[in-house]
């Protein structure tokens, strides 16, 4: 790999002298003509944003952005001939025909791994939206296994971009900022001697009921109620059982009736605290709610 990375470096130098795509026309060029381009907003949703563009005869680029605490953007090149090794690609932002006399532009050094998409994530893919905001082709140069080592380069083209580009940011603005990681694992909590649940508790329940309205995906919900030692045993199983089966029913109140809910009523069992004061009780005092997608 080491050797490649220097021939690599040359190549991106003398592309440097080039200002257009005509000029890179002696290379195998992947990228949508004018009156092929598309974009497409594959999804939008408060949970996922999405934004395809098709590369004739090459593939698919995808630019994703998903429900977090955290700003998240990835791009990935779906080829339909996965490389055959790894390999180091330049990504520039290169000025189309139609603007003569502009430099394209270095973004980022980007590794394709062996019989996997290519994939760019964070900065690097959020200047490729400010390239193609711009009019300018993210391209990515790189070389061929299947051509026998020669450069190819393979380009997103910027026509037809802007009013997708749009939707996709209005999508983006409007995500959760959580996504099924934060939620996947909840514990709620109950007022003192009720069946309510405390409003933290409450609102932690309306995140889950939110996020899985837009997932269709995460459908597999399991509900572990327990309670603390305090009074009669079997009227501790049957407050758990209630406690499981109000949580069901809000689902499906919510109109969430696709779920695969399970509901368990453990009562005294698998306590996590002593039951020596009412601080220790209510922590025994519980729902958990685990979150997942079926297995396939």
């Amino acid at each position: 790999m080491d050797r490649i990375i220097p021939n690599m470096r040359v190549f991106i130098l003398t592309l440097a002298t080039l200002t257009s795509m005509d000029a890179t026309a002696s290379l195998k060029n992947y990228a949508a003509g004018y009156e092929y381009s598309k974009w497409n907003n594959s999804r939008s949703t408060p949970i996922q944003c999405s934004l395809e563009h098709d590369i004739p005869r090459y593939g698919q680029a995808r630019f994703t952005s998903r429900a977090s605490k955290l700003i998240n953007l990835n791009f990935e090149l779906d080829m339909k001939r996965l490389p055959a090794r790894a390999e180091m690609a330049s990504l520039r932002a290169v000025p189309p025909s139609w603007k003569p006399g502009s430099a394209a532009v270095d973004l980022a050094d980007v590794k394709l791994y062996r019989q996997f998409k290519g994939s760019v994530e964070e900065q690097p893919a959020w200047r490729m939206l400010d390239a193609l905001d711009s009019g300018n082709y993210p391209t990515f140069y790189f070389r061929d296994w299947y051509r026998g080592g020669e450069f190819i380069s393979v380009g997103l083209s910027s026509v037809n971009f802007q009013k997708k580009y749009q939707v996709f940011m209005d999508c983006v603005s409007n995500l959760l900022p959580y996504g099924l990681d934060d939620i996947a694992y909840s514990v709620l909590d109950f007022n003192k001697d009720s069946n309510d649940l405390t409003q933290s508790s409450k609102n932690r329940l309306d995140m889950i009921k939110e996020f899985l309205k837009y997932s269709p995906e995460t459908n597999v919900v399991v509900v572990d109620s327990y309670t603390d030692s305090y009074g009669d045993a079997f009227r501790n199983q049957e407050t758990s059982a209630v406690r499981a089966e109000d949580i069901k029913q809000y689902f499906l109140k919510n109109g969430l009736k696709d779920l695969a809910i399970t509901t368990k009523s453990y009562g005294e069992k698998s306590q996590i605290a002593s039951n020596r004061n009412v601080l220790e009780r209510a922590k025994n005092q519980r729902v958990v709610i685990s979150l997942g997608q079926p297995v396939l």
